[in-house]
């Protein structure tokens, strides 16, 4: 793929909600409520690799110097951008054939899938409907920069931060439903393993402005 071919594409990133890859027709969809858009692509490396040369930076560098620091090895986020911030949270592994990367600035909260259900009894589990904004905004601190709510209100964490499902998310399984800022969702795997990554980055992120502002 050229780069000059993603040009007009970088805003489209910046409001997508979500992106997945379309085997059969070798195409990226980037997928908000407003709209789909589409891009061919060999595969989602491909894409990123393209769009990361327009930003000036390395996807591979990125991935390895967030590896090192936060002592992961799977799932890793795509960090296209630092400063906006342009990141993207993976739903499953590299290989899963249902991978969906999340764009983390537009997440507004995730929730239990059956909790989700409950209070938005017409949502679709593809993600593609826009059902109704859940009955309960997030509430707490800024967990980011430019965030006004904490996506993760609905989660301790313990002396490890690791997530662990306060109240009626206990009796839930361990299935995740991403919800974001313009009401779309996203039915995405692992509940546990959701909350624990997005609290990785914002913590990665933080430090990164922290030391950034020292200087």
């Amino acid at each position: 793929m050229r780069p000059d071919h993603l040009i007009i594409r970088l805003a489209d990133l910046c409001k997508a909600d979500y992106l997945c890859y379309d085997y059969a027709r070798c195409q990226i969809k980037l997928c908000s409520s407003r709209e789909t858009l589409t891009v061919q692509a060999a595969s989602l490396d491909e894409f990123f690799d393209a769009a990361a040369l327009l930003l000036g930076c390395s996807i591979t560098g990125r991935k390895k110097a967030y590896g090192m620091m936060m002592h992961q090895k799977k799932q890793l986020p795509i960090i296209l951008s630092r400063s906006l911030p342009l990141c993207f949270l993976p739903t499953a592994s590299h290989l899963d054939p249902d991978l969906y990367y999340v764009n983390y600035e537009r997440i507004a909260s995730i929730l239990p899938l059956k909790i989700h259900s409950v209070q938005n009894e017409g949502a679709l589990d593809d993600g593609l409907s826009l059902p109704e904004r859940p009955a309960q905004e997030p509430v707490g601190p800024a967990s980011c920069p430019g965030s006004k709510s904490s996506p993760l209100s609905a989660f301790v964490f313990d002396k490890e931060n690791r997530p662990q499902a306060s109240g009626d998310a206990k009796a839930q399984k361990n299935r995740a439903m991403i919800v974001f800022k313009d009401g779309l969702a996203l039915k995405a795997g692992s509940l546990n393993g959701m909350a624990r990554n997005y609290h990785r980055l914002n913590w990665y992120l933080k430090r990164l402005y922290s030391s950034q502002s020292s200087q």
